[in-house]
C-alpha cells in the first residue's frame, strides 16, 4: 500500500513526542458521558495566504479528498460526507477498518494516494462512484466523540492524544486503512516552505488549544493552499462533435449565478457528459454581464453540480485563467437561488 512520502512526513510532522502533544499538555477532567448524536457539523478552515506563526500552532498535511465523517456505534460504522450524506456504502473496506473501533466521531478526509505519496482526488472521483473504494485511506485528524464522551470543549492537542491512543490500540487491521494524521507544532513559515518543496496540496495550521467549533469557518483552523484551487458552479460546457473539452464555470452572488470563466478537461472524466445531458437546458443560466462569449459549441445545465478547478489567477473581474477541471465535488449540494416572490 502506498505510504506518504517519508521526506514529508519527516518534515511536516517533525518530533513524535512534539507532533502529538504540541508541547503542552492539559489533560482537563474527564467529560461526562452524554448521547452520541448522529452527525456533527464538521469545523471549516479559513483560506489565508501563509500559515501562521508562533508557537500556539499544529501543522498538518492538507489532502486532496473527500472530507468525511466516521462514526462508530455498537461495531456499525457508518460514513457521512461534510453535508451529512450517507457515503456507507461507498466506502467498504472503510467501514470494516473500523469495526473495532468503541463507539466514536472522528473527523477526517478521504483520500487516495499517487505514486508519489501525494493525494490524487482524480483517481478518488474515479472510483468512488463505482461503489468501491479500493486504495482509498481514511486520515484521521480529529475526535469528537469517544465510548460516549463529548470531547469537543477539550483543547486540540488533547482530542487528537486521545484519537492516536485510540488507533494504536485497534489493531492492525483498522491501521490499513484508517491512518493517524501526524502534526508537527511551531514555525509556520518553515512547514510552508518545506510543503512547497515537497509538492504538497498544501497545509492546515490549527490553533493547539482551541475547541472543536461545530459548523462554523473560525481563524483556529487555517488552511493554506499551494495550487489555487476552488469549487464552482457548473453552468454548461463546449464540445465539438460530441467531445466534451470544456467546462464553464460559475459562481452564486447575492442569489446569481455569475460566470467565472472557462476549466478545461483532460483525461478520462466518466460520465461527466452524460451527467450533465441528463439536466441540459435551453436557455444560458449565467446573468449579465458576467457571461461567457460565445465561440461554438455551448451547451447549458441547471446549476446543480459542483465541480472542482484548479487556476493560475483571478482577473480584476474575477475571472480564472487557465483554469484546468478537476472533477465533481460530489460530496457538495450547489447553493440553491431564493425563490422569487410572486406580485399580488
Amino acid at each position: 500500500m502506498v505510504q506518504l512520502r517519508e521526506d514529508a512526513l519527516q518534515v511536516l510532522n517533525g518530533n513524535r513526542h512534539a507532533a502529538e502533544t504540541g508541547g503542552h499538555s492539559h489533560w482537563l477532567q474527564m467529560p461526562r458521558k452524554v448521547p452520541m448524536p448522529d452527525f456533527v457539523a464538521p469545523q471549516h478552515p479559513l483560506l489565508v495566504a501563509h500559515a501562521p506563526r508562533g508557537d500556539q500552532w499544529l501543522h498538518e498535511i492538507k489532502f486532496d479528498g473527500y472530507r468525511v465523517q466516521l462514526r462508530v456505534e455498537k461495531k456499525r460504522p457508518a460514513v457521512r460526507t461534510r453535508e451529512g450524506h450517507d457515503w456507507t456504502k461507498r466506502f467498504a473496506h472503510i467501514v470494516a477498518a473500523a469495526k473495532s473501533l468503541p463507539d466514536c466521531i472522528i473527523d477526517g478526509e478521504a483520500v487516495i494516494l499517487d505514486a508519489h505519496g501525494h493525494s490524487d482526488f482524480a483517481a478518488l472521483q474515479k472510483v468512488l462512484p463505482a461503489g468501491h473504494d479500493t486504495g482509498v485511506i481514511f486520515f484521521a485528524f480529529d475526535l469528537i466523540f469517544e465510548r460516549g464522551k463529548d470531547l469537543r470543549k477539550l483543547p486540540l492537542d488533547e482530542r487528537k492524544e486521545w484519537l492516536r491512543l485510540m488507533l494504536e490500540d485497534a489493531g492492525d487491521k483498522t491501521a490499513a486503512r484508517i491512518h493517524y494524521s501526524s502534526h508537527t507544532a511551531g514555525n509556520g513559515a518553515d512547514v510552508e516552505q518545506q510543503g512547497r518543496k515537497l509538492g504538497l496540496e498544501g497545509i492546515v495550521s490549527k490553533r493547539w488549544g482551541s475547541p472543536y467549533s461545530e459548523g462554523k469557518r473560525n481563524d483556529d483552523w487555517q488552511k493554506v493552499k499551494f495550487a489555487k484551487s476552488e469549487t464552482f458552479t457548473v453552468g454548461g460546457w463546449r464540445e465539438t462533435a460530441g467531445y466534451m473539452h470544456t467546462v464553464l464555470a460559475g459562481e452564486w452572488r447575492e442569489g446569481k449565478l455569475h460566470y467565472v470563466g472557462r476549466a478545461r478537461t483532460s483525461g478520462d472524466i466518466g460520465d461527466l457528459r452524460e451527467r450533465l445531458l441528463a439536466i441540459e437546458i435551453d436557455k444560458m443560466p449565467f446573468v449579465r454581464p458576467d457571461r461567457p462569449t460565445l465561440e461554438g459549441g455551448e451547451r447549458w445545465t441547471k446549476p446543480e453540480l459542483l465541480c472542482e478547478v484548479n487556476f493560475t489567477a483571478r482577473t480584476t473581474r474575477g475571472h480564472i485563467r487557465h483554469g484546468m477541471f478537476k472533477g465533481l465535488r460530489q460530496e457538495l449540494i450547489a447553493p440553491k437561488p431564493p425563490r422569487k416572490r410572486r406580485s399580488r
